[in-house]
């Protein structure tokens, strides 16, 4: 029995984790993956987290901002469909940082500075609210019980689903496709370049640089929808066409490596969310659509 379950240990769960330290709550955080993980995003870490961190603890704050695995930003470049470009200064400190490496500095810092029970290696695969507490059961079928359950478990929430129902209204939901390069040319230190291109509106192209020479590259639209009609769109091949067919960019990757596989993934922008909390439940993060939808983190 515990008093707060916390699914999914990302940057939500693991700042649900931080924040309750001093409690004095039996806290558990319930992961289905085991960390370090991949998770498919751009890797740009925002100035608003660093804020949020020093809020929580300023040690803590300092400990984030000192993460090797990094690159600095301090610009933000757009490269307009009508052929212009406009930069962006940065007030706030701000990196990119694969997060492989950003979600476990954060599991490893509640680890070391919680007394948080973590659980590894465990899908929730069924979640239902008694009188007096919540029963989250396990793939293994066992079972944890809690006062409240946290749901910090990204855009295909478990806890959204059992809880809250699934009929959401994702309009404006967008989707998106990632890959790591190095070796990409005209890599400008310290810039986070967006590119729009007519024919593939509404949705941009990113090169975001990392450390070692390394940079995520990523496409991403609104959910079938491409030049203002609704139609189906493979994000994939769309992202091939801007490598291997816009000029502009295709120079840069003549000599760059393809690191990893691509990886797709949602992003639940802009969806009108049913509740945010109820009986015993809260949602945080992509589980509960909670996403800038300017800048999308």
């Amino acid at each position: 029995m515990y008093d707060i379950a916390i699914i999914g240990a990302g940057p939500g769960g693991c700042a649900c984790a931080l924040a309750l330290q001093q409690s004095g709550l039996k806290v558990i955080l319930i992961d289905k993956d085991i960390f370090p993980r991949d998770k498919v995003c751009g890797d740009a870490i925002p100035g608003p987290a660093f804020k949020a961190m020093n809020t929580l603890n300023p040690i803590w704050g300092a400990a984030m901002k000192s993460i090797v695995e990094k690159h600095e930003i301090k610009t933000g470049q757009v490269f307009a469909a009508n052929g212009r470009t406009m930069k962006i200064d940065w007030v706030t400190y701000s990196y990119n940082s694969k997060r492989f490496d950003f979600d476990h500095f954060l599991f490893q810092l509640v680890a070391s500075e919680t007394n948080t029970v973590l659980k590894q290696n465990s899908r929730v695969k069924d979640l239902k609210i008694e009188k007096t507490h919540a029963v989250c059961t396990l793939e293994d079928d066992s079972m944890i019980h809690a006062s409240l359950v946290i749901g910090c478990d990204g855009a295909n929430s478990v806890v959204r689903r059992k809880l809250v129902g699934n009929n959401l209204n994702n309009d404006h939901a967008c989707s998106a496709v990632r890959a790591y390069y190095k070796g990409v040319e005209g890599i400008q230190p310290g810039v986070n370049e967006f590119h729009f291109f007519k024919e593939l509106l509404p949705g941009y192209f990113w090169i975001f640089p990392l450390d070692n020479g390394w940079v995520n590259i990523g496409f991403g639209i609104l959910q079938q929808k491409i030049g203002g009609k609704k139609r189906p769109i493979n994000l994939r091949q769309a992202m091939n066409t801007i490598i291997t067919e816009i000029p502009s960019i295709t120079s840069r990757f003549k000599n760059a490596t393809l690191m990893a596989d691509i990886k797709s993934f949602g992003l639940p922008l802009g969806i009108h969310q049913n509740s945010l909390s109820g009986e015993r439940y809260m949602l945080c993060g992509d589980a509960g659509s909670l996403i800038d939808p300017l800048q999308g983190h």
